[in-house]
């Protein structure tokens, strides 16, 4: 762990060119997320169903639905934890991944124009709630983060929040598939375009992208 005099405030750290710069492509991603999912609902009204062995194999339970976002917030409070205390330094580079992987999800969305599993016109999980409908299912938003989560911390530094992230990770996958949150190849969607942010922000840094997480 950096010492806490050395390391930067938080002034320092959230002022930081690549925490400017997540943030902000974190925003645009919002931004870019609504009028996607509108063009999928005004473009693609009748979405197909499509068949998913994982559905097939595995039992639904749709209460499972909502557990999906506490172990998302899991997550996240786990690397927000980390960020603010001896992973500092480390924070900017860590949004600036989370910025770009949600600026490439309302591209990617569109792109595979996917119905719900359980109908187009159904909510899900805290959606439901906002009562907002989502269209967009490739990749997985709750797994990418998740995913991006467990990716970018380093196993030697921090070996018991990496085993916690990694938990949460898997139990995001098997709660969204067997609440039929998501397709199974969203899932895997969502850890493939976090794996390529990660690995794209490790070239960047002068790391080899292909280190084992």
């Amino acid at each position: 762990m950096v010492p806490m005099d050395e390391r930067p405030s938080l002034r320092e750290t959230f002022g930081a060119k690549e925490s400017v710069a997540g943030l902000a492509l974190l925003l645009l991603a919002v931004a870019l997320f609504f009028p996607a999912n509108l063009l999928l609902e005004r473009c693609y009204p009748d979405r197909p169903l499509v068949p998913d062995l994982a559905f097939e194999l595995l039992p639904e339970l749709p209460a499972l639905a909502y557990a999906t976002d506490p172990i998302l917030f899991a997550s996240i409070g786990v690397l927000l934890v980390l960020g603010l205390g001896g992973e500092r330094r480390s924070l900017p580079r860590w949004l600036l991944a989370i910025g770009l992987a949600y600026l490439l999800r309302p591209f990617l969305m569109v792109l595979t124009p996917l119905g719900r599993p359980t109908g187009n016109m159904d909510s899900y999980g805290i959606f439901e709630i906002l009562e907002v409908k989502q269209h967009g299912m490739f990749p997985s938003g709750h797994m990418m983060l998740a995913s991006l989560a467990w990716l970018l911390v380093d196993r030697a530094r921090n070996p018991k929040a990496k085993a916690l992230l990694l938990a949460c990770m898997l139990l995001e996958g098997a709660t969204l598939v067997l609440s039929r949150g998501h397709y199974s190849i969203d899932i895997v969607g969502g850890f493939l375009v976090a794996w390529f942010v990660r690995s794209v922000l490790e070239r960047k840094a002068g790391r080899p992208g292909s280190a084992a997480p």
